[in-house]
C-alpha cells in the first residue's frame, strides 16, 4: 500500500476510535450517575432475585468499563497521531499493545451484555414481583432505590404494576397507603415532568389513588413490557458499539503495524 494510503487510513481510523471512545464515556457516565433511575431495575440476580441495590450491577459494572475504555482510547488515539508524525516505532508498538489489551476488554465487555442479556430475559419478571414484597415503599423520599425506580417506570411508561395494579395491594408488605388507596401515587395519570424533574404530584383527578379508574389512572396498561424493553435496548445498544468499536480496534491495530514495518523499511516519505 502507498505511504500516504496508509497515513490517509491510520488517520481515519483513529478520529473513528476518538468518537467511539467519546461516546463510551459518555454513556458510561450517565448509567454511573443515573443511580436513581431505571438502571437499579436491571441488577437482576441469577435466580430470579435483586442482587444489593447498594453493590454495583452488571450494567454498573459494564458501564465502568466503558468509561475506562473510552478515556484510554481517546488518549490512546493521541499517541497514536504522536507515532504518525514522529514516525516513532516506540509510540507505534505501545500503541499496538494497549489496542490489543483494549480488544480483550471487550471481548469482557460483550460477554457481560450477554450474561446481564439472558438474566433479564429469563428472571426479570419474577425478580419484579419478589422485590416488590419487600422493598416498594410508593413515595418519593423512599430509602429504597427500586422503589424510587419502579415508581420513576410508572410514571415514564404510564403503566402500573409488573403485570396488574393488584399486584400492591395483595403484596407489597412496606407501601403502607394501602390501608387507603388502591393503587400507588404513580399509577395515577399525572404531570410526567412536574414528577421526573421536580418529584412533584400533579394529579389529573386527586381521588385517583383511592378510587382509579382507566380514565384518571394507568390500570389499564402492565409495565413489564416497557421496562424489559428498556434494558434490552440499552444492552443491545452497548453490545453494537462494543462490536463496532471492537471492529475497529482492529484495524487499528492492523494498520499500526504496516506503519511499523513501513518505518524500519525506511519506506515512508
Amino acid at each position: 500500500m502507498a505511504a500516504k494510503g496508509l497515513k490517509a487510513i491510520f488517520i481515519i481510523i483513529n478520529i473513528l476510535l476518538l468518537m467511539f471512545g467519546a461516546t463510551l464515556i459518555g454513556l458510561g457516565a450517565w448509567v454511573i450517575v443515573d443511580q436513581d433511575g431505571l438502571v437499579q431495575l436491571a441488577k437482576v440476580g441469577q435466580e430470579g432475585t435483586y442482587e444489593n441495590f447498594s453493590k454495583p450491577g452488571i450494567l454498573d459494572v459494564m458501564s465502568g468499563i466503558a468509561v475506562v475504555e473510552g478515556s484510554l482510547t481517546v488518549l490512546l488515539t493521541i499517541l497514536g497521531f504522536c507515532g504518525l508524525g514522529k514516525k516513532s516505532k516506540c509510540y507505534l508498538a505501545l500503541y499496538s499493545g494497549i489496542l490489543i489489551a483494549l480488544i480483550l476488554l471487550q471481548i469482557a465487555l460483550i460477554a457481560l451484555a450477554g450474561v446481564l442479556k439472558d438474566r433479564v430475559n429469563q428472571n426479570l419478571r419474577k425478580a419484579l414481583k419478589e422485590v416488590i414484597k419487600t422493598e416498594y415503599e410508593g413515595f418519593v423520599e423512599s430509602e429504597s432505590k427500586f422503589s424510587r425506580s419502579l415508581d420513576i417506570a410508572q410514571v415514564m411508561f404510564e403503566c402500573c404494576g409488573v403485570d396488574s395494579y393488584l399486584e400492591f395491594n395483595s403484596t407489597a408488605m412496606k407501601w403502607t397507603d394501602r390501608t387507603s388507596n388502591q393503587i400507588p401515587k404513580t399509577c395515577c395519570k399525572l404531570d410526567k415532568d412536574a414528577y421526573l424533574e421536580e418529584e412533584k404530584y400533579i394529579f389529573v383527578n386527586r381521588n385517583c389513588a383511592r378510587l382509579p379508574t382507566p380514565d384518571i389512572s394507568n390500570i389499564g396498561k402492565a409495565c413489564y413490557n416497557d421496562i424489559e424493553t428498556w434494558i434490552i435496548n440499552r444492552i443491545v445498544v452497548t453490545l453494537a458499539l462494543t462490536v463496532a468499536f471492537t471492529t475497529f480496534q482492529i484495524l487499528g491495530t492492523i494498520f499500526a503495524f504496516c506503519l511499523l514495518h513501513a518505518f524500519r523499511k525506511k519506506s515512508l516519505v
